[in-house]
């Protein structure tokens, strides 16, 4: 799928078309496309698989193909984000305005809560065949080992803690 982003759209523009509800996060058509007039009122977007493996909702509207998640920033503030847009709770599909925020690449690696592959451990934890558990965090593309532990919760409890430190309100 080809992502189009028309900077010429405007936060104008946008609340002509579309009307976004900041507590649930969802936008409908206030103004019907062209040729699509049974669309009045209905809920804009519908939810696609990205590249990533994750579903995102995704408008089309004045020959722009947008994620519905640029576009409520776009409707809030006025202006188009600098970069990424997060959602804080990992929800992809949860466009409520509390659950958006601004952020760099990083910034949104930095929310991820889960491994991308398959273990019976957490995100930044292995099982030593020891049976000991070490904790491992990246920061800015600088590896840091955390720490050995015997048990599992006392393994979670330090990397959650570091996550914390690390990355702050992204953690």
């Amino acid at each position: 799928m080809t992502i189009t982003y028309h900077r010429e759209m405007t936060q104008g523009r946008l609340r002509e078309i579309l009307h976004y509800n900041k507590r649930t996060g969802i936008m409908t058509w206030i103004a019907a496309p062209k040729y699509h007039p049974r669309m009045l009122g209905k809920v804009a977007g519908s939810a696609r698989l990205s590249r990533n493996g994750k579903y995102y909702v995704r408008v089309k509207v004045d020959g722009g193909n947008y994620a519905l998640s640029r576009l409520a920033f776009l409707w809030v503030t006025g202006n188009w984000p600098k970069d990424q847009i997060d959602h804080r709770n990992g929800d992809s599909l949860d466009n409520r305005w509390g659950n958006l925020r601004e952020a760099t690449q990083m910034e949104n690696c930095w929310n991820h809560k889960t491994r991308a592959k398959n273990s019976s451990t957490p995100m930044g934890i292995r099982k030593l065949p020891s049976g000991k558990f070490q904790c491992r965090i990246t920061k800015n593309k600088v590896p840091h080992c955390i720490g050995t532990f015997s048990t599992l919760d006392a393994a979670v409890l330090v990397y959650t803690k570091k996550r914390k430190e690390f990355f702050g309100e992204f953690a």
